[in-house]
């Protein structure tokens, strides 16, 4: 187990923050006592910008460009997925802060 850990570092670390991010999304639906929703509600304000989702979206766009050209092509689809995520934050993050998720 340790040694498939220490090859797909990117993908251990994926799903380190994939279980990370449900947890704090489960935390917050439940009377938000650690605080979780204002994180998310802060998140969503930070990307409330469409520049700043353009320049983020733009530079993960080109991250992956440039892992599909290092032929890591699940690394790519992965950062692709990201994109996606960073695209749609704002809805991403009001889900995450508790509204509808119990």
């Amino acid at each position: 187990m340790m040694s498939w850990i220490k090859r797909n570092k990117m993908f251990t670390a994926f799903l380190a923050v994939f279980v990370l991010l449900a947890g704090s999304s489960f935390a917050a639906g439940t009377g938000d006592a650690l605080g979780l929703a204002t994180t998310w509600v802060k998140v969503q304000g930070w990307f409330a910008d469409p520049a700043v989702t353009s320049i983020v979206g733009m530079l993960i766009l080109i991250f992956s460009i440039f892992l599909f050209f290092q032929k890591m092509y699940i690394s790519g689809i992965v950062s692709l997925v990201l994109l996606v995520i960073v695209v749609n934050i704002t809805t991403v993050a009001a889900s995450f802060s508790g509204a509808g998720i119990y």
